[in-house]
């Protein structure tokens, strides 16, 4: 009897005959092995080295650099104004160079330039992140004041206080 694979088969279908199977790939048929039962546990691996453990030394130019410094030694060269770290003998210096949030490709505070209270808000029309102001809760918001003494539980104003807008 010859192969008669089904016409209409859908993905991961199988299809044994004679001993052997097939299985749909949504493009062709591909054959199949059964997996067999699940052998022994192999044996656990040796442990791999340990990292360096970081250390944050401060500030300071490339001719401040310590003297014998020890692997791990993080700090911040204001030569290169970058961080470098200290590993394998040699110091490495970080590839981020932005100094202002205004370099990254998704932000613009130049051509927005934000005010005082903005956050930076999602802008699909220009898909970057721009300054805007954020929407507050119900009952508007802004900036109220309290005057005389408001007892807030264990917590007691002084005769006039201002609170931002937020839930209290």
């Amino acid at each position: 009897m010859p192969l008669s694979f089904p016409l209409n088969p859908v993905v991961n279908q199988i299809y044994s005959y004679n001993n052997a199977s097939w299985r749909w790939d949504g493009e062709r048929w591909r054959p199949f092995l059964f997996g067999g039962a699940t052998g022994i546990q192999g044996a656990t691996g040796a442990t791999g080295p340990v990292g360096p453990v970081l250390e944050a030394i401060g500030t300071g130019n490339t001719l401040q650099r310590p003297i014998g410094p020890v692997e791990g030694y993080v700090r911040f060269n204001t030569d290169l104004e970058s961080t470098e770290v200290f590993y394998a003998n040699n110091w490495f210096t970080s590839t981020i160079s932005t100094k202002s949030i205004d370099e990254l490709a998704d932000v613009d505070t130049t051509a927005n330039v934000p005010a005082d209270g903005q956050a930076l808000i999602w802008s699909s029309n220009i898909s970057k992140w721009v300054p805007g102001n954020v929407a507050l809760g119900a009952g508007g918001g802004g900036v109220f004041s309290l005057t005389g003494n408001m007892d807030f539980g264990t917590f007691v104003t002084p005769s006039t206080t201002t609170i931002d807008a937020g839930t209290f």
